[in-house]
C-alpha cells in the first residue's frame, strides 16, 4: 500500500540513492587511507635502496686516499647517518610502525625482509670499521 503513490515510491527511491552514495564515500574513503599506507611503505623501501647505494658511496670516500682529513670525516659523518637511517626504516617496514601509518610487512614479504635483514647484520661488524676506524689502520683495511 505504501508504494503505490507516488510520492511514496520517489521517497524510497531517493533513500536507496542516498544510502548507495554513503556506502561508496565510505568504500572510497578506506581505499584512501589503504594508499596513504601503501605510498608510506612504498617510500621507506626506496629510501633502503638509496640509503644503500649512499653508503656505498660515501665508504668509497672515506677510503679516498687523495681525500683530505676534513672531507673523510664529513664522509663517515654521512656514512653513520645513513646505516642509521637504514636500519630504522628496515625495521619500520619489517616490524610496522604505527606512528608512520605503517603496517608490519605481510609474511609473504616478511621472508624477504627476514633476508635483508640478517645481511645487514652480518654487515654490521665491517659497518662499524668503517663508522670506527682509521682509514689508515690496518683493521679498516680488512
Amino acid at each position: 500500500m505504501f508504494l503505490r503513490s507516488l510520492t511514496a515510491k520517489v521517497f524510497f527511491s531517493l533513500s536507496l540513492m542516498f544510502l548507495l552514495l554513503i556506502g561508496s564515500m565510505g568504500a572510497v574513503y578506506v581505499q584512501v587511507q589503504k594508499q596513504e599506507t601503501d605510498a608510506n611503505v612504498i617510500n621507506k623501501t626506496g629510501s633502503l635502496r638509496t640509503l644503500g647505494e649512499r653508503m656505498s658511496e660515501t665508504a668509497h670516500k672515506i677510503a679516498n686516499e687523495a681525500a683530505s682529513s676534513r672531507e673523510r670525516a664529513a664522509a663517515r659523518a654521512d656514512f653513520k647517518r645513513s646505516a642509521q637511517k637504514f636500519e630504522e626504516n628496515l625495521q619500520a617496514v619489517s616490524e610496522g610502525a604505527p606512528s608512520r601509518s605503517i603496517p608490519p610487512a605481510p609474511p609473504s614479504v616478511a621472508g624477504q625482509l627476514g633476508t635483508l635483514d640478517s645481511i645487514w647484520a652480518q654487515a654490521q661488524p665491517d659497518i662499524n670499521k668503517i663508522m670506527e676506524a682509521d682509514p689508515e689502520s690496518d683493521a679498516y683495511k680488512e
